[in-house]
């Protein structure tokens, strides 16, 4: 069923699947990010807000200052039960705002 952000969605699947789909993905993709790290503490701080159902990771385009060029990332956003993203509309960086947007992760390459 559709838009079902039920805290049980995922499930395991086996090392040997998991890295199939990632070997499929950077061959058909040739992409420069092939992961992205966030730090514990900050999953932790998204998953502290209790409306919370679980994490959105959205996929995004930046600019990598370091790579001098355009990359693939994610932006972290947790995500109610209902569908809701939970962000404010806001212009300023809060931070006492952990339900995201979150970004800054570490991506792979270089970071890896």
């Amino acid at each position: 069923m559709a838009n079902e952000f039920k805290p049980t969605v995922g499930s395991p699947i086996s090392v040997a699947k998991a890295k199939e789909q990632i070997e499929k993905f950077k061959k058909e993709r040739k992409k420069d990010t092939d992961s992205v790290f966030f730090g514990r503490n900050v999953i932790e701080g998204i998953l502290a807000d209790t409306r919370a159902a679980g994490i959105s990771m959205m996929f995004c385009r930046k600019y990598d200052d370091k790579q001098k060029k355009d990359i693939d990332d994610i932006i972290l956003v947790g995500r109610m039960e209902d569908g809701t993203l939970l962000w404010t509309e806001q212009d300023q960086v809060s931070i006492t705002n952990t339900s995201g947007p979150i970004d800054n992760s570490i991506p792979c390459p270089p970071g890896c």
